[in-house]
């Protein structure tokens, strides 16, 4: 059984060595504060975890890519799916 972290991992040895923040208008990346809409990213991959056996794996794990700013990076979201806000 794969945990969220343990997918984080294997996502960061994939490229995936950004992370993001959810918005009200898109995402922003966390290092720059660079703000990037839902227009200029791409969703590569969704996780969903449950929590068990570990309450902190609770949550939506996304692979995004975006080409206009050559960043890739995950997001990490506890709650709502990322459609359900943008």
């Amino acid at each position: 059984m794969n945990t969220m972290s343990s997918t984080m991992n294997d996502l960061r040895k994939r490229g995936y060595v950004e992370d993001f923040r959810l918005e009200k208008l898109g995402l922003q990346h966390t290092d720059s504060k660079l703000q990037i809409r839902p227009e200029e990213f791409v969703i590569d991959e969704v996780y969903g975890y449950e929590g068990m056996p570990n309450p902190e794996d609770e949550g939506v794990l996304y692979a995004i890519t975006s080409a206009k700013y050559h960043l890739k990076g995950i997001l990490r979201n506890t709650g709502q799916w990322i459609w359900d806000i943008l």
